[in-house]
């Protein structure tokens, strides 16, 4: 089980009474294409959007080595995911928004 902070992106993941301890960060999503419109008065836009993808990653250290891990995040609530300790060992992982 784990917390993290939306703001700060900080995250600490306790595993088996170890606490690990880092930064996460998120993926960034752009899009460009182009709109074009039919009717009485056609017309052709190009558009650029972009916005934060849902999913992150980050790299822990404790006591007993590194934590690398990978989740979805929900704001405002938390996340779900794995983390791969030094000993290649899978863990899930269900994080929450520190309060």
């Amino acid at each position: 089980m784990g917390t993290l902070n939306d703001m700060s992106k900080e995250i600490e993941i306790n595993l088996k009474g170890d606490k690990y301890t880092g930064t996460y960060t998120t993926g960034r999503v752009s899009t460009f294409g182009t709109v074009q419109t039919y009717g009485a008065r056609p017309t052709t836009s190009n558009v650029l959007m972009s916005g934060s993808s849902n999913q992150a990653a980050a790299l822990l250290t404790g006591p007993k080595g590194v934590l690398r891990c990978e989740f979805v995040i929900e704001e405002m609530i938390g996340g779900n995911g794995v983390c791969v300790d030094t000993s290649e060992a899978v863990y899930d992982m269900l994080v929450k928004v520190k309060q």
